[in-house]
């Protein structure tokens, strides 16, 4: 069953007050996705009502409340996942090869976007590293094991030869506390984060000794590997509503400088393939 024919069974299943088959037939077809627990919490409220109901102790008014609360986060929770799913098939989409060329294989770090401004900006991206026959490679969605995440990512990229991170804004903490209950506790207000894969993903291309490049999202917080003070130029503070940006410099000219590397490291890589 794709996600099309799943969205309208359910919408047909909620039509009719179906919601407990709705709900099984959800968790089914989206596992273990953490963000299907509220609604798992809520409609066990709303079969506690609905046995009050059956007994005659309900009260009729905050029966179709708490109903009409769950339909809304059921729906709301279809409409994220298919603009989620749109933005993965656009920007993780197979791509034709470009013919007669060799591309360079490289690890592309990237969290799913959720705003079209950064799905922008990887498609800018994709067209300015054709122009240096960068190919870029990502986990596919039959490569991912939930009991070794890990593995699946390091034998991608001991196939590449470099290692390229796209830092972009995941979590938005308006205010929030550092450390909170300590001495050292410290509020902050305004920041933005990236998923915690980017620093996973640097990490374990830093192990293997890939020539890396982490373009980061100017107000992602400097930390972990994406603090600004490491790797002299490997990190590059960038604006995703500027995309025109990566035809400039000095952006432009630290893209050369990593490509520069990359196609060494292939040269060298095939230069000990030959030899043994």
């Amino acid at each position: 069953m794709d996600f099309k024919e799943l969205e309208t069974q359910i919408k047909e299943l909620i039509a009719k007050d179906e919601m407990e088959t709705a709900i099984k037939l959800m968790v089914t077809y989206f596992q273990k996705d953490s963000r299907l627990d509220e609604i798992i919490l809520q409609s066990g409220r709303y079969f506690a009502l609905r046995k009050e109901q059956m007994s005659g102790t309900a009260d009729r008014e905050e029966l179709n409340k708490n109903f009409n609360q769950l339909r809304m986060n059921i729906l709301g929770f279809l409409k994220s996942e298919q603009e989620e799913s749109a933005y993965k098939s656009q920007v993780f989409g197979a791509e034709a090869p470009q013919s007669g060329q060799d591309l360079v294989p490289v690890f592309f770090s990237l969290g799913s976007p959720h705003k079209e401004s950064q799905v922008e900006y990887v498609e800018k991206l994709k067209e300015h590293l054709s122009k240096y026959q960068v190919g870029l490679i990502s986990l596919e969605e039959g490569d991912w094991d939930n009991l070794d995440p890990l593995s699946p990512i390091r034998r991608k990229m001991e196939k590449c030869c470099g290692c390229l991170s796209l830092a972009m804004e995941r979590s938005f903490v308006k205010e929030g506390i550092v450390k909170r209950e300590s001495h050292q506790e410290k509020a902050i207000t305004n920041q933005s984060f990236a998923t915690p894969w980017m620093h996973i993903e640097a990490t374990l291309a830093y192990q293997l000794e890939l020539p890396f490049l982490i373009l980061k999202e100017k107000d992602i917080r400097s930390e972990g590997m994406l603090d600004d003070s490491l790797f002299e130029w490997r990190i590059v503070k960038i604006d995703p509503t500027k995309p025109q940006e990566l035809e400039e410099y000095p952006i432009k000219s630290f893209i050369r400088m990593w490509v520069e590397e990359i196609k060494k490291f292939q040269a060298k890589k095939a230069g000990l393939q030959t030899s043994s």
